[in-house]
């Protein structure tokens, strides 16, 4: 029996593609990737998601792109995701806090975390520093606790809003120290925090430790301790606030995400390749010169935190009587 060049072409197309584990290589990726960011252009996460896709797009051999979806505290990302289909074409990456704080400050999120996405790898976390005003006389994470006590609840701390991350650190702090303080958010953001320790109006916040880092080298602002299990790379200087509170520990992240119900062989794939992306010197440099900490490891892993994460915000909130929204 004789084939023409077609033919034959045909055929051997037809007798790979029935080998073992064919079917998915020629499955995914077949097209374009999207990662979704909850976010506009310029920020954190849309600069970890632009390194992450150049990178991911050279190992898939497929173009990705950024997406941008900003809009209700990132709950619009996270929504539009689940309602695509969980082939690993559209990837959520995410901050913690729509996924772990938003549930429990928002009476009506349309999603849940567990239930609705599949965790593929967390990207990276990064500390929280316990900062004051330049006048408070304390000098350690010990004196300030005394200094607070002494105040009886007359000093006001910084948050960029009610149910944030920072308010929720510092809820935490109150709890664990027994001090009192007077809540003053800012919803502009972290500029409008810091303004407010400069010129006096608030006296102590948490902020990320990147964002804080300049001031506290110029010595307009003192830190007092880091939420990382252990000193900071950018600020070794800094002890963490858990040599005082032990497990004191609240480090935010970025995670990749599919929607529920995607194949165990797709997760496997962006999971492997995710790590191998976070073993790039280049990618760390990058990453690493936006103040985060490189992560990785297992879907499972990313799950695990999920869950211990929203049941520690969870119990901040409702020890705080934070209102929801």
């Amino acid at each position: 029996m004789s084939f023409t060049r077609r033919q034959f072409h045909q055929l051997s197309l037809s007798t790979i593609a029935a080998l073992p584990g064919a079917s998915l290589a020629q499955a995914y990726p077949s097209r374009r990737i999207s990662i979704v960011v909850g976010a506009g252009p310029g920020g954190g996460a849309d600069l970890v998601a632009r390194l992450f896709a150049h990178k991911l797009s050279e190992r898939l051999g497929q173009p990705v792109t950024v997406d941008n979806k900003p809009g209700a505290s990132a709950a619009l990302a996270v929504s539009f995701v689940m309602g695509t289909p969980p082939d690993g074409h559209t990837i959520l990456l995410s901050g913690s806090s729509p996924l772990v704080i938003r549930p429990h400050v928002v009476k009506a999120v349309p999603y849940d975390s567990a239930r609705d996405l599949t965790p593929v790898a967390k990207l990276a976390s990064w500390p929280l520093v316990l900062v004051t005003s330049a006048t408070v006389p304390a000098t350690n994470a010990t004196e300030l606790v005394i200094w607070l006590k002494a105040q009886k609840g007359k000093v006001n701390y910084a948050s960029n809003g009610i149910g944030g991350g920072y308010q929720l650190a510092t809820e935490l702090f109150k709890t664990r120290t027994g001090v009192d303080m007077t809540h003053i958010p800012y919803n502009a953001g972290d500029g409008a925090m810091l303004q407010s320790l400069l010129s006096g109006e608030t006296q102590i916040a948490f902020i990320a430790l990147f964002t804080a880092l300049p001031h506290i080298k110029s010595g307009s602002i003192k830190a007092y301790g880091v939420t990382a299990p252990q000193r900071a790379l950018l600020a070794p200087q800094i002890p963490p606030l858990s040599d005082l509170l032990p497990g004191f520990v609240m480090m935010p992240w970025y995670g990749i995400f599919l929607p529920a119900r995607a194949q165990t062989s797709v997760v496997q794939r962006l999971n492997a390749e995710t790590n191998s992306i976070l073993g790039d010197p280049d990618f760390g440099k990058r990453l690493g010169e936006l103040g985060t900490a490189l992560d990785g490891g297992t879907p499972e892993r990313l799950a695990d935190l999920v869950k211990s994460d929203l049941k520690l915000y969870g119990d901040i909130v409702k020890s705080a009587n934070i209102p929801q929204e």
